[in-house]
């Protein structure tokens, strides 16, 4: 009680201040689109029809997987084919997000040649650019199915740029892998709840492609909490809503919204520097490694690749200005994009109820 009567004097004198320079019209910030394009590289002189067509069935998948997850984002350009020679000689667009489709002879001998089905890869420590999914488009029994990969590789990409912990962008995600491999190789048990279905617009009627994260696309999949002994007047969400529209425009910082939101749930907030980032890559194997190491995922350190293997894979990755951050035992970046877009959401629209918005902050905080 102490701990709510001190919230609601903090933001008293808050609302007090600076209520008149904010409204919520005035409010609705939109978030920073990801900026992402496909390119389709052909190991000949140029792309032949099939090349072009699987270019934009690969870019409307993408575009289709990126509305599933609801997150924000703009395709910088049209999806290009071109060949590997003319790609060695662009310059890039500055984008956040590059998808690279190997054709087959071109994936077949830089990837499955080491045991590579497609990766994902981030360089730098801003989360906001410098990612990178390639697959490739080879169909055979060694590996999954392309389109599969495709949202296999960004559902890593996506939880990993949202905020999730490594536990999902990698555990979850390559736990959904291996299922998958078991599915495709006939064990019907193993099929439960990892795909849904995509429907084309232009290029393809649908596809199977992996399942979203079910908390990530759904608030009524995150656990209800007991919200009874927390005050739920008008005042009291309108000012909820005014606080986290001034931490969304940056007029607060993480660690004193996350300090409110603790005020506000009665969860004790240990602020620490919990802010995951870095340069990583994270490989697809073939079907049968699980089976030759039973206990461990699928991941870049079973697949035993060299530095200089590493080195030939990562050389078509999306690198721009890569700036190293201090090292520092202050807290900074606390708060995942997960979390600023659901509560942007709540504060902005009347659709999401204030139990959706409390049960989602629990979640998070107790997760920390």
């Amino acid at each position: 009680m102490k701990k709510m009567l001190v919230l609601l004097a903090v933001c008293t004198i808050l609302t007090l201040v600076m209520t008149p320079a904010v409204s919520f019209a005035q409010s609705q910030v939109a978030l920073k689109p990801l900026h992402w394009k496909l390119v389709f590289l052909s190991p000949y002189g140029g792309c032949d029809v099939y090349q072009y067509q699987m270019t934009h069935v690969y870019a409307e998948e993408t575009s289709k997987y990126f509305k599933m997850y609801k997150v924000a984002n703009d395709q910088s350009s049209e999806p290009q084919c071109m060949s590997v020679k003319n790609y060695a000689k662009s310059t890039g667009d500055g984008v956040d997000l590059l998808v690279l489709v190997y054709g087959y002879e071109l994936g077949r001998n830089e990837l499955n040649l080491n045991s590579v089905g497609g990766f994902y890869s981030h360089q730098g420590d801003d989360k906001s650019k410098n990612h990178t999914v390639v697959i490739c488009d080879c169909s055979n029994f060694k590996f999954s199915r392309p389109t599969f990969t495709l949202s296999y590789e960004l559902s890593r990409m996506i939880l990993y740029y949202e905020g999730y912990d490594k536990s999902i962008y990698r555990g979850y995600v390559e736990t959904i892998g291996a299922k998958n491999d078991k599915c495709e190789e006939g064990d019907s048990a193993s099929c439960d709840g990892l795909y849904t279905k995509i429907r084309g617009e232009h290029y393809f009627t649908s596809m199977m492609v992996m399942a979203p994260y079910k908390p990530a696309v759904d608030p009524t999949s995150i656990p209800d909490s007991d919200n009874q002994n927390i005050p739920n007047s008008p005042y009291v969400i309108n000012t909820q809503k005014a606080i986290t529209n001034w931490w969304i425009q940056g007029k607060i910082s993480d660690v004193d919204y996350e300090t409110a939101l603790g005020y506000l749930t009665g969860i004790d907030v240990k602020i620490t520097n919990k802010n995951e980032s870095g340069t990583m890559i994270l490989f697809d194997g073939p079907k049968d490694l699980d089976k030759k190491h039973p206990d461990v995922l699928n991941n870049d350190v079973n697949l035993n690749l060299t530095d200089q293997q590493k080195n030939g894979l990562l050389s078509r990755v999306n690198i721009q200005n890569i700036e190293s951050k201090p090292a520092s035992d202050a807290p900074n970046a606390l708060i995942p994009l997960w979390l600023k877009e659901k509560v942007h959401t709540w504060s902005n629209d009347n659709t999401v109820s204030f139990d959706d918005y409390l049960n989602t902050i629990k979640y998070f905080l107790k997760s920390q």
